[in-house]
């Protein structure tokens, strides 16, 4: 979020959430996401999916609203994606 009030970019947000990630499979969720098709990911609530799903929304870079409405769209644990989703969008 700090990224966004500094007036980072949407869609620069996961390089700069990922810089502080000492897990490497939670570092791959976040950067890996948009290399991902929608079909690819499983956003199930658990914290590699549901981030990996949030991370996938902003990839395009739109608005906050928009980002909500990709993750969401991505169904399974829509309430937990799209939650982390919106935050990480600066909603």
């Amino acid at each position: 979020i700090v990224h966004l009030l500094d007036g980072g970019d949407v869609a620069d947000v996961g390089d700069a959430a990922a810089w502080e990630i000492a897990e490497p499979d939670v570092r791959e969720a976040v950067l890996g996401a948009s290399r991902l098709s929608a079909d690819e990911i499983v956003a199930n609530g658990f914290v590699i999916g549901t981030l990996r799903g949030a991370f996938w929304a902003l990839a395009d870079g739109g608005d906050a609203e928009g980002v909500i409405v990709a993750a969401v769209g991505l169904g399974d644990d829509t309430d937990t994606t799209g939650a982390v989703a919106g935050a990480r969008a600066g909603a």
